[in-house]
């Protein structure tokens, strides 16, 4: 188990991605970002946003958080949300960015004050072309619309590793 008992608990960082050199806009992502702030805020954790972040600031600011002191903290977030493909997500000017290649900054190694704690990272980004089946939902909703649900929703999935690594016992 981890402690989480620090105040703040921990460095939240947000970057969305909504505007695009010719890659098409994000259009209604402009409010996943307060959404964001305001649950990590009540979660206690201190939060930095950042928007329409091209290849080298997205780069610079993970390099950043790998550089900061984070003995005063629980945990670190990151949630970027951004369009993507494969393993990567796309800077404001289209350059695709290995996903590895911002988690690497904050790991044990490069990042020795968060060391033995956790390390989230949230993607809201396409990783391919292919679309997600989905069914009616038919449950206990009192509501007039018909809800549908993904066929690959409800599932977490957690790594023995990150992208690009063995792993290990």
């Amino acid at each position: 188990s981890y402690d989480m008992s620090r105040s703040p608990r921990g460095i939240a960082v947000i970057i969305n991605n909504i505007n695009f050199e010719d890659m098409p806009r994000r259009d209604g992502a402009e409010g996943d970002t307060d959404r964001l702030r305001e649950a990590f805020e009540s979660l206690n954790f201190k939060v930095f946003i950042f928007h329409d972040l091209d290849q080298a600031r997205m780069v610079a600011t993970m390099k950043e958080q790998g550089r900061a002191d984070h003995s005063n903290y629980d945990c670190f977030v990151c949630c970027i949300m951004s369009h993507g493909t494969g393993g990567m997500v796309y800077s404001s000017d289209d350059v695709g960015i290995d996903i590895s290649q911002l988690m690497k900054p904050v790991n044990a190694k490069k990042c020795p004050s968060l060391k033995g704690k956790p390390k989230l990272f949230f993607i809201q980004a396409c990783q391919g072309e292919k679309l997600q089946g989905r069914e009616s939902f038919d449950g206990d909703y009192d509501v007039k619309p018909v809800l549908y649900i993904c066929h690959e929703a409800d599932f977490f999935l957690g790594l023995a590793t990150v992208p690009g690594y063995v792993a290990v016992r």
